[in-house]
């Protein structure tokens, strides 16, 4: 392997810990913030949206995730309360809504369902988030209108209309650099529009992403590189009534695993639990090398909006394509040849019609349908841990929403029907195949009452539902992401989840507080549990994981809150905390998140610079130890201790001309080094989370 060494400035960091605190204090001089247009703790305050919807909601806005440019969709969200992580290691994560994950989240990008393997903590959404102008994130069971499988909520990303009656051409660029594994990440999108009578409209993207192995505070963890490159099209013509938009993504990764969670013999297992770090400092590389994961996402979406005085029709069809690589250390004639190699194909087609009968009702009634087939691809010299299968899928469903006054209700239902045929080799290599039926309804029922323009009241209740998955099914052997051998269970029933939450919320000139709680039922809750097994295999020895059911209960609170103390100075808050209990054995769930909390000091340092809207933002971060822990549930007989961590921000923002302007932000996270692991993170068991980290951001509009 081929080692690269930290350059010179890198190192100059490194080893002058004072000069680095003094240096980004003194550069709070020349930046500013603007407290009115920032939003510190991510939610975006706006009238017309919180107090108006019978959904517990929060809102990434384009400043908010420009603040976050460069990071995977898991980071950017978890700025909400009531979201965390789970992770690979430092590279890989995904968004975790009041302790569900995985496919009981649905992730919407521009109006498509992403289909792909979701089924792995160690398989990040396949997203690019520069391609979001907001996120929304529902914290419900919103399955009325999104379907199936959004037990835990619903992550919408959405990109800007089309510029139909915008500049001739405009553009943004985007520039992202970390010091910890010397990541860079750039973004560049241009947009227009011609014909002004019978507008068509515009927009290109395209992203890339690059990083080595990134370093806790006393080693690199090697083999941890990431290469990202990413583009989207989208063309739209707009009628005085019709418009018609075609939208193509196209994503791309490439992932390192950390070589040292494949063990050679049970001896070296029990010595690598008990020491729970790599047995040597590492080095930094570009190189990613074996084992490691490629994967490719493609969404071809064709939409039709239809808006006459009967009311507004909308025909959406898509088409994805997700093929998933893992690599593993092998010899022999298939040494490089992956070890899982998959193609998910899935097409969708939906129709929806909304109705405004008068001031105070509106429905809205839909159908959707959609086809997937799984298909490994031959000749990697292994049996597939997934089987190939075709599975259908039809829902249509109904929904109400009255509005008057203070107060508004929403009221829906929906009927699911899912066919499932899969056909592949259990573990001990016998054929196997057979169809199974799924189907259920869901429903919701949500009411906001607004007290005064400070005060509002939403509730919530809702039944969502999901099919076990081919890997919770069927899965007979190696996981090399995970470094886990998985064993699936044809017996396992469908999950139903009904789920009430609450939010209350007051505003006003200086003070901020929302506070929601939820309390979450699930029949045949589908979880994997370690059988304290190992089983050897011909790339070594891997834990056993099987997947199990039992009934669980759900229950927690998220709260937010922001204090305008004084013209130049705000402190916000937001916490949040999920308990899971085992209704059917004497044991927690594993990999749930502790109690959390964040608080940050921001400073408008306008007036003291002279420059319009400087800030600077101190951020403590606290993770608790997780006590509601069973090592039954576990590979190791406890979880780890509670940690705090420092993070700094400061930025700026620069008006070019009255057409052009750019920001500029310079963040340290974890700014004190500190040696901590992440409950959440599936790599917990041989290393530490990520240190100390630079970011330096620049966003160009023009």
């Amino acid at each position: 392997m081929s080692t690269i060494s930290p350059p010179s400035w890198k190192l100059y960091l490194m080893k002058n810990n004072k000069v680095l605190l003094a240096g980004l204090f003194l550069c709070s001089g020349i930046a500013y913030a603007q407290i009115k247009t920032r939003n510190i703790d991510s939610i975006t305050i706006k009238k017309s949206l919180i107090f108006h919807r019978p959904h517990i909601y929060s809102e990434l806005s384009k400043k908010d995730l420009e603040k976050s440019s460069g990071d995977n969709l898991a980071n950017a969200l978890k700025s909400i309360s009531g979201i965390t992580m789970l992770q690979n290691g430092g590279n890989i994560s995904k968004p975790v809504i009041q302790g569900l994950t995985n496919q009981r989240i649905a992730i919407m990008n521009n109006d498509v369902k992403i289909e792909s393997q979701q089924w792995g903590n160690d398989h990040s959404p396949e997203i690019d988030p520069f391609l979001a102008h907001h996120i929304e994130v529902v914290k419900g069971a919103e399955a009325v209108k999104y379907g199936a499988n959004a037990l835990g909520g619903v992550v919408l990303l959405r990109s800007e209309a089309l510029p139909y009656d915008g500049k001739a051409i405009d553009g943004k660029a985007q520039l992202t650099g970390e010091s910890n594994g010397e990541k860079w990440a750039g973004n560049l999108m241009l947009q227009g529009n011609f014909n002004k009578k019978n507008p068509i409209a515009w927009r290109i993207q395209s992203s890339g992403k690059r990083a080595g192995n990134y370093q806790t505070p006393d080693y690199y963890v090697e083999n941890t590189g990431i290469r990202e490159l990413n583009y989207s099209a989208n063309i739209g013509y707009q009628l005085p009534h019709e418009k018609f938009e075609i939208f193509h993504s196209f994503f791309s990764t490439k992932l390192g695993i950390f070589q040292g969670s494949r063990i050679g013999s049970m001896s070296d297992w029990d010595i690598r639990l008990e020491y729970g770090r790599p047995l040597d400092k590492g080095s930094f590389s570009y190189d990613i090398n074996l084992p490691k994961q490629e994967v490719k996402h493609q969404i071809t979406k064709l939409k039709i909006e239809s808006d006459r005085n009967f009311g507004k029709f909308s025909f959406i069809y898509a088409y994805q394509r997700n093929h998933r690589q893992e690599y593993d250390l092998r010899i022999g004639p298939f040494a490089s040849k992956p070890t899982f190699d998959v193609q998910l194909s899935t097409h969708t087609a939906s129709l929806d019609f909304e109705k405004e009968h008068n001031e105070y009702f509106k429905n809205y009634i839909g159908v959707t349908g959609s086809r997937q087939d799984n298909y490994n691809i031959p000749g990697n010299g292994t049996n597939s841990i997934l089987p190939n299968f075709i599975s259908n899928n039809f829902g249509v469903y109904l929904s109400e929403k009255f509005k008057k006054s203070s107060w508004i209700l929403d009221a829906g239902i929906r009927y699911d029907y899912k066919t499932f045929n899969a056909a592949g080799y259990n573990r001990y290599g016998a054929y196997y195949s057979g169809e199974r039926t799924f189907s259920n309804l869901s429903y919701n029922f949500g009411v906001n009452k607004s007290f005064s323009r400070s005060l509002s009241i939403t509730s919530n209740i809702g039944l969502a539902w999901r099919a076990p998955e081919a890997i919770e099914l069927f899965s007979n052997g190696v996981h090399h992401g995970s470094a886990f051998y998985l064993l699936g269970d044809e017996k396992l029933n469908l999950e139903k989840g009904i789920k009430w939450s609450s939010k209350i919320e007051y505003a006003n000139e200086r003070l901020f507080i929302s506070a929601d709680i939820f309390l979450q039922k699930i029949t045949g809750f589908i979880y994997e549990m370690p059988t304290k097994e190992l089983k050897e295999t011909w790339s070594g020895y891997f834990p056993v994981f099987a997947y199990k059911q039992s009934d669980a209960l759900f229950k927690g609170a998220d709260l937010s809150i922001k204090l305008k103390a004084l013209s130049w100075l705000e402190y916000s808050a937001k916490a949040s905390a999920v308990y899971a209990d085992n209704l059917s054995e004497d044991y927690y769930f594993p990999s749930i998140s502790p109690e959390n909390l964040s608080q940050s000091l921001n400073f408008n340092l306008s007036k003291l610079t002279g420059l319009s809207g400087a800030y600077i933002s101190i951020e403590h971060l606290w993770a608790n130890k997780q006590k509601r822990f069973s090592k039954e549930a576990d590979l190791i007989p406890d979880s780890p201790p509670a940690y705090h961590l420092l993070n700094l921000s400061l930025g700026t923002n620069i008006s070019i001309n009255t057409k052009n302007d750019m920001s500029m932000s310079l963040t340290a996270t974890n700014l004190l080094n500190h040696l901590y692991k992440d409950y959440t993170d599936n790599f917990r068991y041989f290393v530490h989370g990520v240190g100390r980290n630079i970011q330096f951001r620049i966003n160009y509009n023009f």
